[in-house]
């Protein structure tokens, strides 16, 4: 009887305590979540806004307003930028209003390197796949850059097409201020730069339909790259789907652009 008793005991301690058979799993915190994939409805526009990159046409006022915000943090920048977006049969159209008060580019060839400073860009990843997309930009003297990216899907492990070119892509800018060939900041004096885009639908080769009929979505983002002339750690880079650190070309991070009628 005692051996019974002593081997019942070491059992019961055995699944109360020892093994811990019979304890709940510990809670586990959920993982926190991610900065929420945003999503854009874009209008559809009986009248097209005049490119010229003055954004007074009765056309953008029925558009959405989006606001970039810091693409590391999700931040407020220190100079604001909004954009916004429509759609006719032949184009898309985007509009940047970039706060400035000191604006310069350098460059002035076609396909310059022009993230080097300062620049607006548009990633259109028409067919949603997240491994090829087109990256138009934009900079403050109106110089254009048009590349294609094929992206592995993973990190940095991208390829820049710099051949491409986005055929019939029209681009304006307008600047309150004085456009400088280098940063100024004793200066301080501009206020602002506008900017006008149409992207061509038929260039959008991947698309399901070109050009798009209501319902039809695909992946996108926008950004801006302002570069005070100070020191390096002061230059902003802004996305309206926020991408965190190191580079724009986070695919799994744009956001969705959904055409509507």
């Amino acid at each position: 009887m005692k051996r019974l008793a002593t081997a019942g005991l070491a059992l019961c301690g055995l699944m109360m305590g020892g093994c811990g058979l019979l304890k709940p799993p510990p809670k586990r915190e959920p993982a926190p979540a991610g900065p929420i994939i945003p999503t854009y409805t874009c209008l559809f526009t009986d009248a097209a806004p005049v490119i010229d990159g003055k954004l007074d046409d009765a056309a953008w006022r029925r558009a959405e307003p989006m606001e970039l915000r810091l693409a590391e943090t999700g931040g407020a920048p220190r100079q604001a930028t909004k954009a916004r977006a429509l759609w006719d049969e032949k184009y898309l159209y985007v509009c940047f209003d970039c706060t400035d008060d000191d604006i310069w580019a350098g460059f002035t060839e076609h396909d310059s390197h022009i993230y080097e400073q300062e620049a607006v860009e548009v990633f259109i990843n028409e067919n949603s796949d997240r491994h090829a997309y087109a990256e138009l930009e934009v900079s403050p003297n109106n110089t254009t850059l048009d590349l294609y990216i094929l992206h592995s899907g993973s990190g940095r492990n991208f390829k820049k097409l710099f051949d491409y070119e986005c055929e019939g892509w029209k681009t304006a800018v307008n600047v309150e201020g004085k456009v400088k060939e280098a940063p100024s900041p004793g200066e301080r004096k501009d206020k602002r730069w506008t900017v006008e885009m149409a992207i061509p639908f038929d260039q959008m080769y991947l698309a399901p339909h070109r050009p798009p009929v209501a319902g039809d979505r695909m992946r996108w983002n926008l950004y801006r790259i302002d570069r005070p002339g100070l020191r390096a750690e002061d230059d902003e880079f802004c996305s309206w789907s926020q991408t965190g650190p190191d580079t724009f070309h986070k695919p799994d991070r744009f956001g969705w652009l959904v055409f509507s009628k």
